[in-house]
C-alpha cells in the first residue's frame, strides 16, 4: 500500500470513529505497520 492510500484509509477511519482514543490507537497501529513494511 502506498503512503497516500494508507493516509486516506486512516483519514476515513478517523472520520468513522469519533473517540480520540480509538483514533490514536488506529494511528499507532498504522505507524507500526508502516515501519514494519519499511
Amino acid at each position: 500500500m502506498r503512503y497516500g492510500e494508507a493516509a486516506a484509509t486512516v483519514a476515513s477511519e478517523i472520520a468513522a470513529q469519533p473517540s480520540p482514543v480509538d483514533v490514536a490507537d488506529d494511528l499507532a497501529d498504522w505507524v507500526a505497520e508502516a515501519r514494519a513494511r519499511g
